[in-house]
């Protein structure tokens, strides 16, 4: 069992989706700890919030949820990243995993797979 609730940043510039996602983790044993709608305040905002979890948007208010990934890969520790998009074509789905996305989810259909995966993630061992 975890020491600690699961924490997660999201990144998401739509303020309906932010509140959203806001409302689905709090019905886990999740919690969120930031949220940004940049890019660059996304990579910046996830030193200061050391996230176990990062949930990306692709598409931002300014930059690209890629850019947010990408970076992610690189951090130590580094969190898990989930991309979170309307833009879940095939070439996005492999180039997000490429960069180093955890998981690729769909807005219109994997919302409930994403609550799913963030209470397993939140009931487990921690990682490390």
């Amino acid at each position: 069992m975890r020491v600690h609730p699961l924490r997660v940043h999201l990144v998401e510039d739509s303020p309906i989706m932010a509140r959203l996602l806001q409302d689905l983790v709090r019905e886990t044993p999740a919690k969120v700890v930031g949220h940004s709608i940049t890019a660059s305040a996304a990579i910046r905002d996830m030193v200061r919030t050391k996230p176990d979890v990062a949930i990306v948007d692709i598409g931002l208010a300014e930059g690209s949820g890629f850019e947010v990934v990408k970076a992610m890969a690189a951090k130590e520790p580094r969190p898990l990243v989930f991309v979170l998009t309307n833009h879940a074509t095939r070439a996005y789905r492999e180039h997000a995993a490429r960069l180093g996305a955890d998981a690729f989810y769909d807005k219109h259909h994997d919302i409930i797979a994403l609550v799913r995966s963030l209470t397993s993630l939140a009931t487990a061992a921690p990682r490390g």
